[in-house]
């Protein structure tokens, strides 16, 4: 049986507010841009998150344990819909309460500190999993980076901190022809599964969806699954990974 597993990452930074020549060297509280900040998290909120949290959550009312979805989502994220959007961080919290919500680890700014030291790695990724654990009651068990890279320096790392596996890209992995809908893992004595990202069939939706120019579009539901069911059969699971601003 093949599985359909949307990963739909959240992510929101704060923005710098602007600095002029004569500030230079001055001391400073408010280096970030508040009116920015909320203007940015409440109109995503208001056009793409609670749209479509209400869409799933209808789905996940009306089909039970066949709709599931994984949320990545960062602490900043988090953070400014406590502050700016708090109606749609509390419909983050009812699809988590369906039982058919999981949440992804990651580090908490959506950052790549790995490439630089371990130690604020396991810092970031602990603190993420936290404040993912305060707010919606579930710790994260599958790990999602930045960007979808996976460096052999944080197979130990994220062992030490008891995920199990991790959602990635084939390209950084370097797994050529194989197919990326398998459900793959590390050659370490006491490896992580390895879920990659079908880069064709995400990409679909989440740039070419509105290019009018593409020889596919309109992209339909019904063109779309036909793409998932004429793949190979046997394979195990077919990892959706989407930015969900997108469906705005």
């Amino acid at each position: 049986m093949k599985h359909i597993n949307f990963t739909l990452q959240v992510h929101q930074p704060y923005r710098l507010r602007d600095f002029n020549f004569f500030e230079i060297g001055g001391k400073h509280q408010d280096y970030f841009n508040e009116e920015l900040n909320r203007d940015i998290i409440q109109r995503i909120a208001e056009n793409s998150y609670g749209p479509a949290n209400e869409l799933l959550l209808k789905a996940i009312q009306k089909y039970g344990d066949a709709v599931k979805v994984n949320f990545a989502i960062s602490g900043t994220a988090i953070d400014q819909l406590a502050s700016y959007a708090p109606t749609v961080l509390d419909s983050f919290k009812k699809l988590s309460k369906t039982g058919n919500v999981e949440f992804l680890g990651q580090t908490y700014g959506h950052s790549l500190p790995a490439l630089k030291s371990n130690m604020i790695f396991i810092y970031e990724v602990k603190a993420h999993s936290d404040r993912v654990f305060e707010v919606f009651k579930k710790r994260p068990t599958v790990f999602s980076t930045t960007g979808l890279p996976f460096l052999k320096s944080m197979e130990k790392d994220l062992k030490t901190l008891e995920f199990a596996g991790i959602v990635t890209d084939g390209l950084t992995m370097d797994i050529g022809d194989q197919n990326p809908d398998y459900v793959y893992k590390t050659k370490s004595r006491s490896p992580l599964k390895l879920l990659f990202r079908n880069d064709s069939l995400s990409e679909d939706i989440a740039q070419r969806f509105g290019d009018t120019h593409w020889d596919e579009w309109p992209l339909t539901s019904e063109k779309y699954m036909h793409w998932l069911k004429a793949s190979d059969e046997n394979e195990q699971v077919v990892n959706l990974v989407l930015d969900y601003a997108a469906f705005g």
